[in-house]
């Protein structure tokens, strides 16, 4: 094999597949930290709550109590994934095919090949006396010898008395004369490779040397392995598959086989009969697919293509490998802060009963809580986002509205086409907003009358890298209701458009939330012209209101200024949406066009100020309207009311045709 460069495209694959890992990383321990110190917190509190309260004590046991904590194995699991170096483990059935490996991957011949190596290993690796290597990175290139775990030794290598490219042969071999408490120590090489900075090497011995179980002791624990097994013959002795298969006791992870020539002019070891073989002892194969958590099913063993073509394998089985690790990773933590969120809003634990002292705890809890519980769930779905589709492409902008900037996204996560929602959180209450509003929809059981949200990607990088922004992707549809009635649409389209919103927010009703901001630009139409709500940021359950005044002042119903509403407030929102439909325009009402100013016409409507009634109204039309904003809310029709009166509005209008001579007339 010619020698390799180190900047070949294999390098550069692996470089940026183990960077990316390794950044990645960063966000899910920031992330793990900071949840087990919210759960900390929150048990404190509970404790601190209950010894407060007469008869509390002890109200939740152990079992209640995991419902709002990490359970031990789900942390255990994900402290050693974030606690786990990438690290890759060069086996094979010799020295000179594992030595052939490791230098096509650093791309230089940094050990000696074919006869420069020295003798052969002999009878699996009996006669063999070649240690075990490990390549770090540093800035000076250095060797140096190591006991595993504890110090280096003072001793004088061949490498240390003057210059060289490629490792002297006698520091890679045990000398006879050395003391046996020293013959398992390894050769430590130093080099600044752009590799070695994002992962270490190691490549181990011969079994004479040290038995495989025993050169992987320290591998255990603290590490992500991708395993390659150079080969050079046509099939595997009973001592090399019997190694293999204590390697997959020792480490329960996929290995990339790679063919390797026994010397220069040798011909590539059979793959058909090796595979046969690997596939028999059952080394390769299994089930393809995807898991659970949408990303790629367990990674499989391979047996990879000859080292001039070894890119085309090793590449993509590294990045499914290191991919899958943080995917199951980043989704099991992002279920535990739905599941604790779940908790937290509804108030309830659908395996647990809680007695009201230990409810009236959990909400005290709820409104402080639940907001930052909602940013670390919507930073590990985001994680868990990227790390499956990547970070999506903008395209032109669609529109901008109070909280961001929405883009053409062709597709992302094999949907297309999709909108991409940029919101860039000035503060903590913003953030807190957004995580809100996020696990609120995506929580959602998928409604046609609401825009469907695909995921998340929060963009560090953003402005370059001053701000951080999230990135929403969404079902992208095409205009919105504003834009809708500008261009003109038909009675029968406006009236289609009312029944669908109030399908949307009695589904939103019957989950428990509140929209509290339905206006025309919250409502999206397709190309057919049917409708769907988006735009969740306010909207909220019950048990989490906080007396805050939200939404547009126009579409806001009086109670909301004094803070304490209910769903009723949507059904005035609505009123004045249907208006809107009824004129067939988006001029502004007279009564609220002659306000000057906000503070203007919020006072105009706690004193009963409301739209005028147009002379094409119909009479019925007029009435739903009223009765949706009446001043009183316990007198506003329920959605359940308005759906079937809405519907025999429009049957009695536009029965057997596009339009009815009526009082209503279409809008120009």
């Amino acid at each position: 094999m010619e020698n390799p460069q180190k900047n070949s495209p294999l390098v550069r694959e692996l470089t940026r597949a183990f960077s990316h890992y390794n950044k990645h990383n960063v966000f899910l321990k920031k992330n793990l930290k900071e949840t087990v110190t919210f759960f900390r917190e929150i048990r404190q509190n509970h404790s601190n709550a209950c010894s407060s309260t007469p008869g509390a004590a002890g109200a939740l046991d152990t079992g209640q109590l995991s419902c709002i904590s990490l359970l031990c194995h789900e942390e255990d699991y994900l402290q050693n994934v974030v606690g786990s170096a990438p690290y890759i483990l060069i086996l094979g059935q010799h020295c000179s095919a594992r030595y052939q490996l490791l230098n096509c991957l650093l791309g230089e011949r940094l050990l000696p090949l074919g006869s420069e190596v020295g003798g052969a290993c002999g009878p699996e690796g009996g006669a063999c006396r070649r240690r075990k290597l490990c390549f770090t990175h540093g800035r000076q290139t250095r060797l140096s010898l190591a006991l595993p775990g504890q110090y280096e030794l003072v001793h004088q290598l061949a490498a240390h008395c003057g210059r060289w490219d490629t490792v002297p042969c006698e520091d890679l071999e045990i000398q006879e004369c050395e003391d046996p408490a020293q013959r398992l120590a390894e050769l430590e090489i130093t080099l600044h490779h752009a590799l070695l900075q994002e992962v270490k090497i190691m490549v181990l011995p011969c079994r004479g040397v040290q038995p495989v179980e025993e050169a992987l002791e320290d591998c255990r624990r603290g590490i992500l392995p991708i395993i390659l097994y150079a080969v050079s013959k046509d099939s595997l002795s009973a001592e090399q598959v019997s190694d293999l298969q204590k390697v997959r006791e020792t480490l329960p992870f996929p290995v990339c086989f790679v063919r390797a020539p026994s010397g220069p002019s040798d011909p590539e070891p059979s793959p058909g009969t090796l595979y046969r073989q690997l596939l028999s002892l059952e080394l390769v194969g299994g089930a393809a697919g995807n898991c659970a958590c949408g990303a790629p099913a367990q990674t499989q063993s391979i047996v990879g293509e000859s080292l001039e073509r070894l890119q085309r394998v090793l590449g993509p089985f590294t990045r499914q490998l290191l991919q899958s690790q943080q995917v199951e990773a980043a989704s099991l933590l992002n279920a535990v802060h739905c599941r604790c969120l779940d908790l937290f809003i509804n108030q309830s634990c659908t395996d647990v009963c809680v007695c009201v002292c230990v409810c009236l705890c959990l909400c005290m809890c709820v409104k402080d809580h639940a907001p930052r519980l909602a940013r670390l769930s919507l930073e590990s779905r985001s994680l868990r986002d990227i790390l499956l589709h990547g970070k999506p492409k903008m395209g032109r902008e669609l529109g901008r509205g109070q909280y961001g900037v929405v883009y053409l996204c062709d597709s992302w996560g094999g949907r297309h086409p999709c909108a991409l929602k940029s919101v860039v959180p000035p503060d903590d209450k913003h953030w807190n907003d957004l995580a809100l509003e996020f696990h609120y929809t995506r929580s959602l059981p998928k409604h046609e009358r609401l825009v469907n949200l695909h995921g998340s990607v929060i963009d560090h990088s953003y402005s370059g890298g001053s701000s951080i922004a999230v990135l929403l992707i969404m079902e992208r549809l095409h205009r919105d209701l504003y834009a809708g009635l500008k261009a003109s649409l038909s009675l029968k389209e406006r009236l289609q458009i009312a029944l669908d919103v109030v399908e949307g927010i009695r589904f939103l009703h019957s989950q428990g939330l509140l929209h509290r901001d339905i206006k025309l630009k919250n409502v999206l139409l397709d190309k057919q012209n049917r409708a769907k709500i988006t735009d969740l940021g306010f909207c909220k359950p019950e048990a989490m209101m906080s007396g805050s005044i939200v939404g547009t002042p126009i579409h806001m119903a009086p109670e909301l200024f004094t803070g304490k509403y209910d769903n009723s407030v949507d059904v005035y929102a609505f009123g004045i949406l249907f208006w809107y439909l009824c004129s067939g325009s988006v001029k502004l009402p007279e009564a609220f066009e002659k306000c000057s100013s906000k503070d203007q016409l919020w006072t105009n409507v706690k004193k009963g100020s409301r739209p005028e009634r147009l002379p094409t109204f119909d009479e019925e039309c007029w009435q739903l309207m009223e009765a949706c904003w009446n001043g009183d809310p316990s007198q506003r029709p329920l959605m359940g009311i308005v759906q079937p009166s809405l519907q025999s509005i429009m049957d009695r209008l536009c029965d057997n045709s596009d339009q009815k001579s009526g009082n209503l007339e279409d809008s120009n």
